[in-house]
């Protein structure tokens, strides 16, 4: 089973080169790579893309060019509200900075190098167990109350290579995002990608879009010492994306010696003016012997007045099969499997009414139907002034204490269910560089 697995992933990377007269345009550039989400980060993009064709060929760029690239981020926080007892107000004050600083290198149109550097005070708490992107407490809790700066943080640096227009290879630490989910994303196989190494190749043959990766992460799989030399340490993953006239469909699989494998098939469309997306996921879980499958459906919409969408809607469901991993998030990936024996339900929203006073309202809901725990969250992003951003936000969390989101409360210390996020941050960016023809 394995090998045939493997197999079929080979085929994914090496067919496309030797396919013929495949179409060209030009391939996504880089991403910002936060690993773990902060407060009020911009949302993904409000519409699905309606052509799941990635991109092969680089941008049509004729001379040589060197960037060079730095910002920094200082935001001060203060929250306060009330833990699980209710028993009196807590309030905490935090602070942080963030400086990021880097190089893009295009030497030719075939061939580009980039580097994207970083340094964080305090130092961060990686938590595998987040399941609110509205709370600061991720990024900014100093670890055991050491204040103290992170060391260079490497975000991502990766060599493109375009091999007679048609296959596109990155190769080093890189973004990548899979799946269909906003809300809940059990489809997003290479999340770990982006604190690991990765060779990745892209092409499109015959109207189907193919890639291939490989993925070196030996912390976040658990590779023993004796393994990490070998093959066995690696994750395979590969995906083919088509369409069928106004139906976009996409196939994938993931296979690591500690995890397992997965497999992954989602049908996505566009009607009645509302983006539409069903998705399955199994997963074979090594050390149960035991399939895992779970499902999620979602839909999109935009109400619009005029030119301004002045309600967006993001609503999705999501089933998760036989238990095991309580101790996981739906929104990263786990280093067990996903099965929750559970069901959940997740509404955002969002509006640019207020954009004229440069106002962004959000809300979001996820509640786990079978214990009846919860998140709400409402915030309000303003940026009149340049470079400041000042947002507020209010966080409920429900439910028993044995609950999915009680015990995975991202507030790790105060333990808050309610609480109020005041945060005021200063951005502060610069770039440089040369061209020549």
């Amino acid at each position: 089973m394995k090998r045939l697995f493997l197999l079929a992933l080979g085929a994914l990377v090496l067919v496309p080169l030797w396919a013929q007269n495949a179409p060209t345009s030009s391939p996504n550039s880089s991403a910002d790579t936060s690993v773990i989400e902060g407060l009020f980060n911009n949302p993904p993009p409000d519409k699905v893309d309606k052509n799941p064709r990635q991109s092969v060929n680089p941008n049509l760029y004729t001379g040589q060019s060197m960037k060079f690239f730095e910002n920094v981020k200082a935001s001060g926080y203060y929250v306060g509200g009330w833990d699980k007892t209710y028993q009196g107000a807590v309030g905490t004050p935090y602070n942080s900075l963030d400086f990021t600083f880097g190089t893009d290198v295009r030497v030719d149109p075939t061939v580009r190098a980039y580097a994207s550097l970083d340094v964080l005070y305090p130092q961060p708490i990686n938590n595998p167990n987040q399941t609110n992107a509205f709370n600061p407490y991720i990024n900014n809790l100093p670890s055991q109350g050491n204040l103290t700066f992170s060391t260079l943080t490497v975000k991502e640096i990766f060599l493109d290579y375009t091999l007679y227009n048609q296959v596109f290879f990155r190769l080093g630490r890189q973004s990548l995002v899979w799946g269909q989910g906003r809300l809940f994303n059990p489809g997003n196989f290479v999340n770990d990608i982006a604190d690991g190494v990765a060779a990745k190749a892209v092409t499109t043959v015959d109207g189907f879009n193919l890639t291939g990766v490989v993925i070196k992460n030996d912390s976040f799989y658990n590779v023993s010492a004796a393994d990490t030399a070998s093959t066995s340490s690696l994750a395979e993953a590969g995906m083919v994306e088509s369409s069928l006239g106004p139906l976009n469909w996409g196939l994938s699989g993931f296979y690591q010696k500690m995890l397992g494998y997965k497999a992954d098939l989602y049908l996505k469309s566009y009607f009645f003016n509302t983006d539409w997306f069903v998705e399955g996921v199994a997963e074979h879980v090594a050390a149960a012997g035991d399939w895992i499958p779970s499902a999620v459906a979602g839909a999109y919409h935009e109400f619009t007045w005029g030119t301004t969408s002045w309600l967006k809607v993001e609503a999705e469901y999501m089933f998760s099969g036989r238990g095991g991993g309580a101790n996981e998030s739906f929104n990263v990936t786990p280093t067990t499997f996903y099965g929750y024996n559970d069901q959940s339900v997740g509404v955002g929203l969002s509006s640019d009414a207020l954009n004229f006073v440069n106002l962004k309202p959000t809300f979001s809901w996820l509640t786990a139907l079978k214990d009846g725990s919860g998140q709400m969250i409402l915030a309000l992003t303003n940026t009149t002034i340049p470079h400041l951003e000042i947002s507020g936000a209010v966080v409920y969390i429900y439910g028993p204490d044995n609950g999915r989101y009680v015990l995975d409360n991202p507030d790790t210390t105060e333990h808050r269910v309610l609480s109020f996020t005041l945060k005021v941050s200063f951005t502060l960016d610069g770039e440089t560089g040369t061209k020549s023809s």
